[in-house]
């Protein structure tokens, strides 16, 4: 369960990081942005490209972060998958003992049941001797 609201998590930051950056077909011809562009570039100031270098600095800042969280994030799947393996092991080798457990039980009481018999069966032969013993002398 942890392992899908970690992948919910990552699905959830790559779009809203996917949403935040404009993604702009690129026009080859006639474009209006091309032409305004060209038209402002050689008065573009100081200003205008202390801004362009702003804003690809925060896309890069953003890039980093959405890495970095990438990173931590499927470490952190990645050390929940391997506590769930740890935890299945042990469930499963708690699991071996309780029926190792419950057979050695098991044989323990069969072989006490067939030294019972054998016992049993002794104290009829015995029985029946003496039982015959006794006619005899009859």
């Amino acid at each position: 369960m942890k392992t899908i609201i970690t992948a919910l998590v990552v699905m959830a930051t790559t779009i809203s990081a996917s949403a935040n950056h404009m993604h702009n077909a690129a026009c080859k011809i006639n474009c209006p942005e091309n032409v305004t562009l060209k038209a402002t570039l050689p008065s573009a100031g100081y200003d205008v490209k202390m801004a362009e270098l702003t804003s690809a600095s925060e896309d890069r800042k953003s890039m980093i972060r959405f890495g970095n969280t990438m990173q931590y994030l499927l470490a952190e799947v990645e050390k929940q998958k391997y506590l769930n393996a740890i935890e299945n092991l042990k469930a499963e080798n708690a699991f071996n003992n309780l029926m190792a457990t419950t057979l050695d039980k098991m044989e323990q009481q069969k072989l006490d049941d067939q030294l019972e018999d054998l016992s049993a069966g002794k104290r009829y032969e015995d029985l029946m001797n003496s039982i015959l013993a006794e006619t005899a002398k009859k």
